[in-house]
């Protein structure tokens, strides 16, 4: 009688486990075939977003009159404010692949990018899209499952982002992996040099 229950109990674990899975990647085509573009701009404000902890700051030149302190002032806030998020959106329940995914994402950011991250440029926030706050993350960046985003940001406003879909591709060959997430992560920082010039 115990080997039965034991059985049981086991049997019920692995059907609860595989039911909670719903956050891995889905394998049916009908998702494969919506994918978003590569790059989307957005004007709204984005709940989800570092700030720096000296956004407010103002510079002290000395000004005239208050028009152009003001224009100071709006200048080097947007300049500080300006910054690449590498999200990792996840569901509560993850596999293997997903923590594998998560683990290599943040290794490259912090090994790689850490003059950036140093300097406000570059942040890491991993978020469970079914817990997060903000009810609407799922249609801000069409996630269809786990994914790594890339977000840039000026001030509250996305200015673009990414979905870096390969990562699923990928994950199986660490070295592959990370210079994918690392090429994306250039390749977006170079666009921020572009704005901030």
């Amino acid at each position: 009688m115990k080997n039965i229950s034991f059985y049981s109990f086991i049997f019920l674990f692995l059907l609860i486990v595989s039911i909670n899975s719903s956050g891995c990647k889905k394998q049916d085509t009908a998702s494969e075939m919506q994918k978003p573009d590569s790059l989307k701009q957005e004007e709204f404000v984005d709940s989800l977003i570092v700030q720096p902890d000296n956004a407010s700051d103002t510079v002290n030149i000395p000004v005239t009159n208050s028009a152009e302190k003001q224009t100071i002032k709006d200048t080097a806030i947007k300049q500080v404010n300006r910054r690449i998020i590498v999200y990792y959106f996840h569901a509560t329940t993850r596999c293997v692949t997903c923590i594998n995914i998560e683990n290599y994402t943040q290794e490259v950011v912090n090994t790689k990018f850490r003059k950036e991250m140093k300097n406000k440029k570059v942040y890491f926030k991993s978020v469970n899209f079914e817990t997060s706050p903000d009810e609407h993350i799922i249609e801000k960046f069409n996630l269809t499952s786990s994914s790594v985003i890339l977000a840039m940001y000026e001030g509250k406003k996305r200015i673009t982002w990414k979905n870096l879909e390969d990562v699923w591709d990928l994950e199986h060959d660490k070295e592959q992996f990370s210079n994918y997430i690392e090429d994306e992560l250039k390749h977006f920082l170079k666009k921020l040099k572009e704005i901030e010039t």
